[in-house]
């Protein structure tokens, strides 16, 4: 009995941009399906919407850093509201909005926990879609202040940091710009940030956030 086969057959070419509904699949000239390295990695998931960051839209009030950490209280929280999607986090950090931060070192430590939840933005941000459109998020809420009850110990672990001397707003940025999907938020979950350093000079930092919203399942 003969074996069944599946073959694809392409043409040899160059990658190209910007094609819609049907195309040709792309062959190297030894008959291999070409595989494109030249798309910048994320790229699709903007074009589609699905890519959103938190910011600064107006007057805001940041919070300070503590001193000490192992406490139930979250400076910022980040709530899921969606039913269906989970936010993977591609950024995440603390932004010195006003005052002057302490020399010696800041770092921002972030959570997992269950209640309280969030609703709404903080006063003074914005979620914006980070291809321009409009198309809207659906996840995430924002608070402060926020004293955890679920679950009744929380894990801090650390997200970002700086041990330089900057100080000032504007030079003083607490971003991993290297979370890249690492840190998920699934549905009806939150998670909370604070920043530990010294007392400096009335600094207040802000929450950055940029992410992607998926329909996804987590283990």
């Amino acid at each position: 009995m003969a074996n069944d086969s599946t073959y694809t057959v392409g043409l040899t070419g160059a990658p190209s941009g910007g094609s819609t509904g049907t195309n040709i699949i792309r062959a190297t000239q030894l008959k291999s399906l070409a595989v494109s390295i030249t798309e910048p990695a994320g790229q699709d998931l903007t074009r589609e919407g699905k890519r959103f960051a938190l910011c600064i839209a107006g007057a805001i009030t940041g919070i300070a850093p503590i001193q000490t950490l192992g406490a139930q209280v979250a400076a910022f929280s980040f709530t899921n509201v969606s039913t269906t999607s989970v936010i993977f986090f591609q950024e995440l950090g603390m932004v010195l909005e006003s005052g002057t931060a302490g020399t010696t070192g800041n770092c921002v430590y972030a959570c997992h926990f269950t209640l309280p939840t969030s609703t709404g933005v903080y006063a003074g941000m914005t979620v914006v879609n980070l291809n321009g459109g409009t198309t809207a998020s659906t996840t995430l809420a924002v608070e402060a202040d926020t004293t955890v009850t679920t679950p009744a110990t929380v894990g801090w672990f650390p997200v970002a940091w700086d041990s330089q001397v900057a100080s000032a707003i504007g030079s003083c940025s607490l971003v991993n710009q290297h979370v890249n999907g690492k840190i998920a938020l699934q549905p009806g979950k939150s998670l909370g940030l604070c920043t530990v350093g010294a007392t400096g000079s009335t600094p207040l930092f802000a929450p950055y956030a940029s992410w992607t919203e998926e329909a996804s399942t987590c283990g």
